[in-house]
């Protein structure tokens, strides 16, 4: 465990550059210090954008000739997704990303003004200050098929949650099984949604009607025999044309 914590505290040289962000949902906010916490530049924003995050490599580059650093590490606070657009970019610069506990930073804002108080600004400074002591670790940044899996793990369990959140699979309503499906929408998402059938009630009652009307016993001509079936299935039918598309859409 030492020898870890050792080797974390060992890449804070003179020649380090380290830098502290807060991670939030639009804006960012980066503070530069040296190996032994001194504030270098204070908290600036950066966005959540291509153009921010080219803006903060070109910051960096220029702040490591001014003050003599020819390495750099970051060190962020974990916060939902919002830090993995980051990661993907520096990893292309192959720039180090590390990560601090959002605990160690919650108990260690009050060091340096006595107040409980959190804002974007302050939590950059101490997560920076978090670093040169060696208090992070290495975060996994997935790749390829392992970030496709990822996806696709999350997928699985969202519509696992939806599976036991909807318990109602069928209903029956004017004689119609609505059963519930996941079709496609126009973007490619999964959506839930109730398909109307023949109930099998409907189906019963209809075939028990049939059988009651006698019609396999019918005596007359084929065409005395189509209009005896029109009179009979026309309205039922009639009835069907009018409920199925508002029910269907």
């Amino acid at each position: 465990m030492h020898s870890k914590w050792n080797n974390k505290i060992n890449q804070g040289t003179e020649n380090t550059l380290v830098v502290g962000m807060d991670i939030a949902k639009r804006i960012h906010y980066a503070c530069f210090v040296d190996e032994r916490g001194r504030v270098i530049e204070k908290a600036f924003a950066v966005h959540q954008s291509k153009e921010g995050f080219e803006n903060l490599y070109e910051k960096i580059r220029q702040m490591m000739k001014e003050a003599k650093k020819t390495e750099v590490i970051i060190g962020i606070e974990p916060t939902g997704h919002y830090w993995m657009n980051l990661a993907y970019f520096l990893d292309q610069y192959g720039i180090p990303l590390v990560m601090v506990n959002p605990m160690h930073v919650k108990r260690s804002k009050e060091l340096d003004d006595n107040l409980p108080t959190k804002n974007d600004k302050k939590d950059a400074l101490v997560i920076a200050r978090l670093l040169k002591d060696g208090r992070f670790s290495y975060p996994r940044i997935l790749k390829e098929v392992e970030a496709e899996l990822r996806i696709g793990s999350t997928l699985r369990l969202k519509l696992k949650e939806r599976q036991e959140k909807y318990t109602i699979t069928e209903f029956d309503f004017l004689g119609y099984t609505f059963r519930k499906t996941f079709i496609k929408d126009r973007t490619g998402r999964l959506q839930l949604n109730f398909l109307p059938s023949v109930s099998k009630k409907s189906a019963k009652s209809f075939r028990d009607k049939s059988k009651a009307m006698r019609i396999h016993r019918f005596n007359g001509s084929k065409k005395s025999l189509i209009f005896y079936c029109s009179q009979i299935f026309f309205p039922l039918l009639a009835i069907r044309q009018v409920y199925l598309p508002k029910l269907a859409y």
